[in-house]
């Protein structure tokens, strides 16, 4: 033991002493050989072996114990540096072998963070500052194993945990959040998350960014250490990298600016040779400008007084502009004021004029027989005057809405054989009278239909017509054609430029012609070609100023070519198709689908060339809880259940129309059929006329229809049989039926008022007189008002009134008012209600309709018109 050795000490004594002494030798060599032991370990580097000293007093094993423990700390410390040498070697080679993408270098270097600290989620953030407005952190790079997305947005600063680190430049290190933030998604399974620990990016005085870093076990200490000395070499590299990519950027911006220079100074190169090349050529011709210039002066001189005077000229050229401009807007308005007058002078005109028509038709038809053959013959005259007044009223009025722009088209599909057949039955008679030859002519290549208002063509033709009678001696030529526009023509109007289809109406006359220089101004309102005209030929010179203005409204030119004593032509061309409303040629009339009927006692019948017609009828008749069946021909109802009500909403030639009504007749289902009848002619055959319960123009009001379908329905009315005499044959005239016609066909002789009550509302009692005189030949008792309020107060008096004529414009309550408040009166809902008014506007009669009234009809009163409505309404109101 003396010489290092620990022999083993097996002595037996039995002496205490020297046992003792033994044991302690003993306990002395164990001692030392578990020192030893330990010793050993430790030069093996295992500082992880237990040792326990001997005793407290035991200075070696306590030695060893300290020595220990401080190489273990060493070696420690060394693992650590060697650790971080080797994890900052790495981040390192990455930092220096990516030197050009921010992008892929920052997930190189998330992606190698993460595993070196084994965590498992790891994210860089770098501040976006291209936009000094508007400076944010962003996401450039991720590792996540598993994922190939995170769903990571931008990041404002102080938002978040992120955006806090960036804001304060401060690390955060966040322990034990499995319950607060959602688990690692690794593509199979779900981790939660433990630590999370947020680095600022921090290099040369600025964040750059920051990293996160996620796991799932606890951060130890040299872990966060790693991380927190990677952060400024790694910071330092992205901003290298975002100095050397501006740099590039900014080289790359110098080279274009460069070559463009250099392009630049080969230009301005070769433009300096060509300057000094037109140098030389300036010296050259110095000499000549010097001569040019002394010119130049004197003519500057001149130029400079003359631009005196031209200054002077422009500024008398503008005042006269601005007075021009005064009277023109003047002018404007005078035209307006003279309409607005027209308009309402109208209504002055014709009040008066109604009392003279009504008396003088009244006094000629001699009904006391106190008057003689030449007081018959005055009344006549007076009756004829009074006519043609209103004649001249109308064209006055016409120009003043035209003027005004008051004047509504209507266009419509219309056949062109009606409108010359129109024409040819109006003046057949005339040129008979004055022994004119009158001949009409259609090109038969024209397909027959026209899209416009044929009311305003029709008024146009009847001028042109007029005047072609009127100037033409006997035994001349009249001839009215409709042909194709020929090629060439000039068109003024811009429709008529764009038509694919142009058709002419030439009215042509050998009378005594117009002179050349007096062509134009016959269009003028009020001028004639010459005044001698109005003394030989009478007449206003309303009627072709009238006419060029409706003509434009149609989309038309009106063109006149004549040639003084030889005669006229006057040439009216007009679009054939509205551009506006497109139609196709073979659908303007096509017929009808025919669908099934059913059996049901309300029911109706309707022959229609439109869908449109068929389905606005059938909205009209669904409120009386009627159905409507259309079909094409009246052949389809052959076999169908007798029905009380048909109606044909068609434009059909005369031999159709009687051909249709004779079918419908011979029918058993509609043989006993009362027929609403629909066309743009305001004729039908005089063959078919008392077959007809009503006959229009336009759309038959609700209140209208529901008198009629009530009392037809109801049977109040014997309809047209079987037996009823039909004269079916080529017509040889036609019957106009305003409106609508009485169911009987009653004429006017046969109608009788007596035991009837009527109330008539005008606030001039010359009309009072004249209408009250007109029903009281009739039989009938008249009470009157002068106001609507005084109406309303006659009703109450006298509740059995049956009928009553409504004037529009009244003092206190108006017309409209009055109709209005009667039919909020539940005996009077029914009441037949006659509106008149003067004014004559083309929404006059809708407004009427609307406010209540029962028909319409316009000053001055045609008596015969008159009467046929009163007849009609007080049969649907017994």
């Amino acid at each position: 033991m003396s010489k290092g050795e620990l022999p083993d000490v097996n002595l037996n004594y039995d002496n205490n002493a020297l046992a003792e002494m033994t044991n302690a030798l003993a306990q002395l060599r164990d001692g030392l050989q578990r020192t030893s032991t330990f010793a050993g370990e430790i030069g093996k580097s295992n500082f992880n072996a237990s040792f326990a000293p001997l005793s407290e007093k035991d200075v070696l094993g306590s030695a060893l114990l300290e020595m220990r423990n401080k190489l273990k700390n060493a070696a420690e410390s060394d693992a650590l540096r060697n650790w971080i040498s080797e994890g900052f070697a790495k981040i390192s080679n990455i930092l220096h072998r990516n030197t050009d993408d921010i992008r892929s270098v920052s997930n190189e270097l998330i992606s190698d963070l993460v595993m070196y600290v084994e965590a498992q989620q790891g994210v860089v953030y770098l501040v976006n500052d291209e936009n000094e407005k508007d400076i944010f952190i962003e996401p450039v790079s991720f590792f996540a194993p598993g994922r190939t997305e995170l769903n990571l947005k931008r990041i404002d600063f102080k938002e978040g945990v992120v955006g806090q680190v960036v804001f304060t430049n401060r690390r955060i290190h966040l322990q034990n959040v499995k319950e607060t933030i959602p688990p690692i998604e690794t593509g199979v399974a779900k981790i939660a998350v433990c630590d999370v620990f947020v680095m600022p990016l921090f290099a040369a005085g600025r964040v750059v960014g920051a990293v996160e870093i996620k796991s799932a076990q606890p951060l130890t200490v040299n872990m966060r250490e790693f991380i927190e000395r990677v952060a400024e070499p790694i910071a330092s590299n992205i901003l290298n990298l975002k100095a050397n990519l501006l740099t590039r950027k900014l080289l790359e911006e110098s080279q274009l600016k460069t070559r463009e220079l250099a392009q630049q100074d080969d230009e301005l190169r070769q433009i300096n040779n060509e300057l000094m090349v037109q140098s030389g050529r300036l010296k050259q011709s110095e000499s000549a400008l010097r001569k040019q210039q002394e010119t130049m002066q004197k003519v500057n001189a001149e130029l400079e007084a003359k631009a005196l005077l031209l200054e002077e000229k422009n500024m008398t050229i503008e005042d006269a502009h601005k007075a021009l401009a005064f009277k023109a807007d003047q002018l404007e308005r005078s035209s307006k004021y003279k309409s607005d007058f027209l308009a309402n002078m109208s209504h002055e005109l014709r009040t008066p004029l109604n009392s003279v028509l009504i008396l003088a038709k009244l006094l000629s038809e001699n009904r006391t027989g106190n008057m003689n053959p030449k007081q018959i013959e005055h009344a006549k005259v007076i009756h004829k005057s009074g006519s043609d007044l209103l004649v001249i009223i109308n064209d006055i009025l016409d120009l003043s809405k035209i003027e005004a722009g008051k004047l509504e088209l209507i266009k419509e599909p219309t056949a062109l054989t009606e409108i010359v057949g129109n024409m040819e039955q109006l003046f057949r008679e005339v040129s008979v009278d004055k022994q004119i030859s009158f001949k009409t002519e259609i090109d038969s290549s024209l397909k027959d239909l026209i899209h416009t208002d044929r009311v305003r063509i029709e008024q146009v033709l009847k001028n042109l017509l007029s005047n072609a009678f009127k100037f033409t001696p006997a035994s001349g030529t009249v001839s009215f054609k409709v042909t194709k526009a020929a090629p060439g023509v000039a068109f003024r109007n811009e429709k008529l430029q764009n038509s694919k289809s142009v058709l002419c109406f030439s009215v042509t006359d050998t009378g005594i012609g117009v002179p050349e220089e007096k062509q134009k101004l016959i269009f003028e309102a009020f001028n004639q070609a010459d005044t001698s005209i109005t003394r030989k030929y009478g007449g206003t010179g309303l009627g072709l100023a009238i006419s060029r203005q409706l003509t434009a409204l149609l989309g038309g030119d009106i063109v006149l070519d004549s040639v003084e004593n030889k005669g006229s032509t006057f040439s009216i061309y007009l679009p054939q198709y509205d551009d506006s409303t497109p139609v196709a040629i073979g659908e303007m009339v096509r017929p009808v689908k025919v669908q099934s009927i059913k059996d049901d006692t309300r029911q109706a019948v309707i022959f229609a060339a439109d869908d449109s017609n068929v389905e606005s009828w059938k909205s009209l008749l669904a409120i009386e809880n009627i159905k409507v069946t259309a079909f094409s021909v009246p052949d389809d109802i052959s076999s169908a259940k007798e029905v009380a009500l048909v109606i044909v909403d068609q434009t059909l030639s005369d031999k159709e129309y009687i051909s249709m009504v004779h079918m419908i007749k011979g029918m058993n289902a509609t043989k006993n059929a009362a027929i609403i009848s629909r066309s743009v002619s305001e004729y039908v055959p005089s063959e078919i006329a008392s077959a007809i319960l009503l006959h229009t123009t336009a759309p038959v009001s609700q209140a209208l229809i529901s008198q009629i379908l009530s009392k037809v329905y109801a049977s109040d009315y014997a309809l047209i049989s079987e037996s009823s005499e039909m004269n079916f044959c080529e017509p040889q005239e036609k019957t106009v039926i305003p409106i609508f016609k009485s169911l009987s066909a009653q004429n006017k002789n046969s109608i009788s008022l007596e035991g009837k009550i009527v109330l008539i509302a005008d606030d001039d009692m010359r009309n009072i007189y004249s209408l009250s005189t007109l029903f009281e030949n009739e039989g009938a008792t008249v009470v009157y008002a002068m106001d609507g309020l005084e109406a309303l107060e006659c009703l109450k008096e006298n509740p059995g009134i049956d009928l009553i004529l409504m004037d529009i414009m009244m003092p206190n309550m108006d017309g409209l008012q009055a109709m209005q408040e009667i039919r909020k009166i539940n005996a009077f809902v029914h009441l037949p209600i006659i509106a008149v008014t003067a004014k004559a506007m083309r929404d006059d009669r809708e407004i009427c309709i609307r406010a209540g009234a029962s028909e319409y009809i316009t000053k001055p009163v045609n008596s015969e018109l008159l009467m046929n409505h009163v007849s009609t309404l007080l049969k649907l109101n017994p």
